[in-house]
């Protein structure tokens, strides 16, 4: 009796999977981001097939750029639950992030498959499409994520890490797009525009929306310096479709405006709406 006395212990209690997952999001929202995957891993530790905890793994990768192992954490999160559509989601914004488009595109659509009605789902989709040059795609997958929820899609576009461009080197502050409907006037409102003596009109439609970060801010400036060089004060472009990317466009030059035609035209800009 001695003997059982002196090696018995009292049973060890297994934590439970939510509440790991509870201290290690508290972590991860706090910013102690290795704390976090540490709690992380001991979730997995203990439940190897937790899918949820493949998939904050993940999250938190993420937050440190380190895209190659939450790629990882999202395959498992997958392999362990193949039901759930933001899985999906995320691994295509890995695949986004990482300049795999093809990739991307594939878990964007995987992910619509799985829930339809999710808005955020197609702008990701239409966003890996126009990097692709996919200009009816891209335009489509637009159109579907605003007809689901445009509030969600206006969150999408402010939530979009774009940095301003650096003051120093803008030369024209506040440009002018002009947006809207396919042939609603917008070719006319160019031409009209492009008559007066401090306005630079672009002769061609640039399509922006379909060119990368470094190429947009590139473009801009040498229309900066072309219109300088002809003397005018701003420039002034015409691609319609631009219209699905107005707030993206006053992350690069606050200072934007945008006339937008569908039957009559308005200015609007970063304060709103301006008279004509």
């Amino acid at each position: 009796m001695d003997n059982i006395n002196k090696f018995s212990t009292k049973p060890q209690i297994a934590p439970s999977i939510s509440n790991l997952l509870v201290e290690a999001n508290q972590l991860k929202q706090g910013g102690k981001l290795e704390l976090a995957i540490q709690k992380y891993r001991s979730a997995i530790a203990f439940f190897p097939k937790s899918a949820w905890a493949h998939y904050y793994l993940g999250e938190t990768f993420v937050a440190k750029n380190c895209f190659n192992r939450a790629t990882v954490c999202y395959r498992s999160a997958i392999a362990f639950n193949p039901c759930v559509a933001e899985f999906y989601n995320q691994l295509g914004e890995v695949y986004l992030k990482k300049d795999q488009l093809d990739k991307a595109i594939t878990y964007f659509q995987k992910a619509i498959a799985l829930q339809p009605n999710e808005p955020w789902y197609y702008q990701n989709l239409g966003e890996a499409n126009a990097q692709k040059g996919y200009w009816t795609a891209c335009i489509s997958c637009y159109y579907d994520a605003i007809k689901l929820n445009p509030l969600i899609v206006q969150k999408y576009n402010h939530n979009l890490n774009i940095k301003p461009d650096d003051p120093q080197t803008i030369q024209v502050n506040n440009p002018i797009y002009i947006v809207g409907c396919g042939h609603s006037g917008t070719s006319i409102m160019l031409a009209i525009l492009g008559n007066h003596p401090a306005l630079y009109p672009i002769p061609y439609e640039s399509s922006m929306f379909l060119k990368k970060e470094p190429e947009v801010r590139k473009m801009m400036s040498q229309w900066d310096s072309e219109s300088l060089q002809e003397g005018k004060k701003r420039w002034i472009e015409k691609t319609p479709p631009h219209i699905f990317q107005i707030e993206k466009f006053l992350k690069y030059r606050p200072d934007s405006q945008f006339i937008i035609i569908r039957t009559y035209a308005r200015i609007i800009s970063r304060e709103g709406f301006l008279s004509c």
